[in-house]
């Protein structure tokens, strides 16, 4: 059965920014794993683009999970790709103008990293990352991030020192409000993902002190169900423009997409 939506929520275009694809190596049992199962679900709630890393940069090797990605994406065109990302200082990975070069010419405009010792193990500071950071300064490539993989008073000095690269932090939940807010004011370039705010009037929470241009839709697919990820958007008592800005317009400013991708 359809989501039901009033008639102007009809007119609401999703674009999902976090969202995972692949098997993983210990998968919840309620997970959606195969590119099959995500575009079903997508139809089903209603989204028109998922963009999307794979869980084997994870628990294999970035190299081997972004080539799987864009395997995917040339397969499944409502999938965008997103490289995962590490700093190239042991020379396992790519140097970061050839990944630019390779973003670009295969439109991944978005890169996410695993920095926790947990995963990928290595530091946000610029004496590691900060080649990265410029050139994704230079070339429009946003940032995403999952709370878990860091901290706010890293994010702070990573956005402050790299004014021109916008960090997206996902998995963020109400409990991290008083973090979140001050910084979503000070910050620019700092923004959320949507899915992690489950809790009655989440978003109005948080567009009330800040903005709805300060927060992105995403469904952290893979992991989590994308209708409530939908339902939290279009369910909740921001404005209609707000819902807007949300599910798509936020996305489509901060990448430069064209309205009708």
């Amino acid at each position: 059965m359809a989501l039901t939506r009033n008639c102007k929520m009809e007119k609401l275009r999703f674009l999902d920014c976090n969202c995972a694809v692949g098997r993983k190596m210990a998968p919840p049992l309620w997970s959606i794993q195969s590119p099959d199962d995500i575009v079903m679900q997508m139809e089903y709630c209603g989204i028109d683009l998922a963009f999307a890393w794979h869980n084997a940069s994870l628990d294999c090797h970035p190299l081997e999970g972004n080539q799987e990605i864009l395997k995917i994406s040339e397969k499944y065109p409502r999938i965008k790709p997103v490289f995962t990302v590490i700093p190239n200082q042991a020379g396992e990975f790519i140097e970061p103008g050839e990944l630019v070069s390779l973003m670009k010419n295969n439109g991944a405009g978005m890169a996410r990293l695993f920095p926790r010792f947990n995963a990928h193990s290595f530091s946000l500071a610029d004496w590691q990352c900060g080649d990265l950071f410029k050139a994704f300064e230079e070339n429009g490539i946003a940032v995403l991030i999952h709370l878990d993989q860091t901290d706010w008073e890293t994010i702070r000095t990573v956005c402050l020192a790299h004014t021109g690269m916008n960090l997206i932090v996902t998995n963020v939940n109400y409990r991290n409000s008083r973090y979140m807010i001050p910084l979503l004011r000070q910050l620019p370039n700092l923004y959320i993902e949507s899915s992690g705010v489950k809790i009655n009037n989440g978003l109005d929470e948080i567009v009330r002190p800040t903005s709805a241009e300060k927060i992105l839709f995403g469904t952290n697919a893979g992991d989590f169900s994308m209708g409530a990820a939908v339902c939290l958007v279009t369910y909740s008592s921001i404005s209609d423009n707000e819902k807007e800005l949300v599910a798509s317009k936020n996305l489509i400013r901060l990448l430069r997409l064209e309205e009708s991708l």
